[in-house]
């Protein structure tokens, strides 16, 4: 599953905020990271957000999520502006805590249980401004009933267990909330329920909040024993503790018991909505976890593809002498100071083919198999509404509307393999060549979601690159430190290294599926097993592409294809080895694994 780091869309949220505020508004309300598993909140100045969050399968939604919290707290500053008027600047000098000033000025004489009345603000302010904002924005909407009301409805808490005043107050907060309680309520309390919550819609700005607040208050001190500690429910997707206090002392408000977790006392064998992350949580601190510079990895690792029937790539490889009789290892990255040299070297000197490939890849992607822009649909691109917003009102020219994502039709999504032969005969310019085609290829392929191995072989099959495992930086410097004959110097076992990469991609989740092998084809073994072997992957449905290197080896590719094809085969002259990453391409893309 995707985690989401809220550092990296600060630039995006700031925008938000400027849009749900006015222009500018990010440097006077900044936004203020926490800790992963806090609940977004506001002062009235900042606006405090979780680093990270992983709850749903698609990184939109997670995006969505941030981005929904950002917009609720933003909206909140905008409300304590509206109504202190001239009066905030003055304010924020004394006490940059708008929500306390608030508090002190209309609920100070609700003595009896302080936490529970800025509890009832808060649900009624954050009631009115998600309305507000989902009438606003149709796409807002769709996501919320979509996305967040199922996650919201499955996420809340039991009420078996707690007090009276602690359900009664959670099934406030869903009706008034998610419009609907989790679990059927006493019947005796259906009439104060409706009540209140009627009151709550009443309550359209925040200068009607006290007068409803306090009404409110008042049934729940007629119904319930209120002087006793109110616990902490879970605040609903987007919405946070907006009362929570930030400024003078930076402590949590008093009044509070027990903490009460989502889901506690619910029933285990209730369905969870199917977009909300259903994986292992990674909101808790893993020390075994990888980190680069410091930092913790911000997407988790896709070690295993659904169809992998929880098998590690290590078994799998360690059965292949037995399987197909030839060793495989994989290839682990060694950082050395000569793979370093070379790694800067293809660095610069192929930055015009990779980036060039990688664009290639991402319009492909769009193209194809990934999302698109249109004028409805699911979910609301937030930058791409906010940015033409912004333009509207500065140049007075509208946007393409062209604001929602919506899936295409083809959701198929390749999975692919490169093999190359780097026996003894491919030394000087040919190993050089096949490196930086895996280069090239490697990291342009790495800005798709598309599983893709890299395999190289000798003797031995090396594997560089397992497939159903996301692309790492550190994998060019197993491609530098490529030579020829360190996997063997006889020539290749087509029939045994292409068993082994063709269960290795059926094994992987993904369709069409392709492999590309790249030699000169001089094979070891019975030539009528050898030449069987591209036909053995057609018939899985793995199509295979062969590119001999060199003219004088074109004989050995096309008696290779000869039971699948001439289209299957194509020669790259010695001269015009740099081709090679291109040929690829052409192969990747005319042959149906991404046209």
């Amino acid at each position: 599953m995707i985690v989401i780091n809220t550092n990296k869309l600060q630039g995006k949220l700031e925008k938000l905020i400027d849009f749900r505020i006015r222009e500018g508004a990010h440097k006077k309300h900044p936004i203020v990271v926490e800790e992963r598993d806090s609940c977004p909140a506001t002062d009235g100045t900042q606006i405090f957000l979780p680093r990270r969050t992983n709850r749903f399968k698609s990184p939109i939604d997670n995006e969505l999520s941030i981005a929904n919290s950002a917009a609720h707290e933003a909206d909140h500053i905008r409300e304590y502006e509206e109504y202190f008027g001239l009066e905030v600047g003055g304010l924020r000098e004394q006490n940059p805590n708008l929500v306390e000033e608030f508090n002190e000025r209309n609920y100070t004489d609700l003595t009896e249980n302080p936490a529970l009345a800025d509890w009832i603000d808060n649900i009624v302010s954050d009631r009115r401004i998600d309305v507000q904002r989902r009438e606003q924005l149709p796409g807002i909407e769709r996501h919320y009933k979509e996305t967040l009301l199922p996650a919201a409805k499955y996420m809340r808490p039991s009420t078996k267990g707690m007090t009276k005043l602690d359900a009664f107050r959670e099934q406030y907060l869903q009706m008034a909330l998610v419009e609907a309680t989790v679990e059927p309520f006493p019947e005796e309390n259906r009439a104060v329920l409706e009540e209140i919550v009627e009151i709550t819609r009443t309550a359209d700005s925040i200068h009607k909040n006290p007068e409803a607040v306090k009404r409110i208050y008042s049934i729940f001190k007629e119904h319930f024993n209120i002087n006793q500690p109110i616990s902490k429910l879970p605040s609903l997707f987007g919405t946070g503790k907006h009362s929570q206090s930030k400024g003078k002392s930076g402590s949590p408000q008093k009044g509070y018991g027990k903490e009460v977790k989502p889901r506690e006392g619910r029933n285990p064998k209730d369905k969870k909505p199917k977009k909300l992350n259903t994986g292992k949580q990674r909101g808790r601190h893993d020390p075994n976890s990888s980190k680069t510079n410091g930092q913790e990895n911000d997407t988790q690792s896709n070690d295993e593809s659904p169809t992998n029937n929880n098998r590690e790539g290590k078994d799998f490889y360690k059965e292949s002498r037995q399987n197909y009789n030839i060793d495989v290892q994989i290839i682990k990255p060694t950082i050395t100071t000569e793979s370093t040299r070379k790694e800067r070297e293809f660095r610069d000197r192929y930055a015009g083919e990779s980036e060039s490939m990688k664009r290639i890849f991402r319009q492909l992607q769009l193209k194809h198999y990934g999302d698109r822009r249109d004028f409805e649909g699911q979910e609301l691109d937030y930058e791409t509404y906010m940015q033409d917003e912004l333009e509207s009102r500065v140049t007075g020219i509208k946007g393409n509307g062209r604001h929602f994502r919506r899936e295409t039709r083809n959701e198929q999504k390749p999975t692919f393999g490169i093999h190359a032969d780097i026996s003894g005969s491919t030394r000087g310019q040919i190993i050089e060549g096949i490196r930086a085609a895996f280069y090239i290829m490697g990291n342009a392929l790495s800005v798709s979601d598309w599983n893709y191995g890299l395999y190289a072989s000798g003797n031995e099959l090396g594997v560089i690159k397992e497939p159903h495992k996301k692309w790492s930086d550190e994998i060019n410097h197993s491609i530098m430190n490529l030579e020829a004959g360190n996997l063997g110097s006889g020539g290749i076992y087509l029939n045994s290294t292409s068993s082994v990469i063709g269960a290795d991609l059926a094994r992987t989740e993904g369709s069409p599926k392709g492999l590309i092998i790249v030699s000169d084809f001089q094979v070891c073994g019975g030539k009528t097993e050898e030449r069987m072997a591209a036909k053995k992957l057609y018939d899985q449905k793995i199509y295979p592409f062969l590119i001999a290197i060199g003219e004088n080896h074109e004989t050995n590719a096309a008696e290779m294809a000869r039971e699948i094809g001439s289209e299957h085969y194509s020669v790259i002259p010695l001269n015009k080895l740099h081709e090679l990453p291109t040929e690829m391409f052409r192969l990747f893309k005319t042959f149906g694994i991404a046209r």
